[in-house]
């Protein structure tokens, strides 16, 4: 019997964050990275790269 893909190596289907911040600090901004991180590994999912829009929350 083979074992479960959550224990042994696999290549998740590639994914991409994307994070919009509205007045965070940058620590929030690394917690935030962290926590997609953690999620695509639980997942099994690769992810490849996170977006980062911040919004100044000013109207033009």
């Amino acid at each position: 019997m083979k074992p479960l893909t959550e224990h042994r190596g696999v290549s998740g289907p590639v994914v991409y964050g994307y994070l919009r911040l509205v007045q965070a600090s940058p620590a929030r901004q690394t917690a935030l990275n962290e926590a997609l991180a953690e999620y695509c590994r639980q997942h099994e999912l690769t992810l490849s790269g996170v977006s980062t829009e911040r919004d100044t929350g000013s109207i033009p």
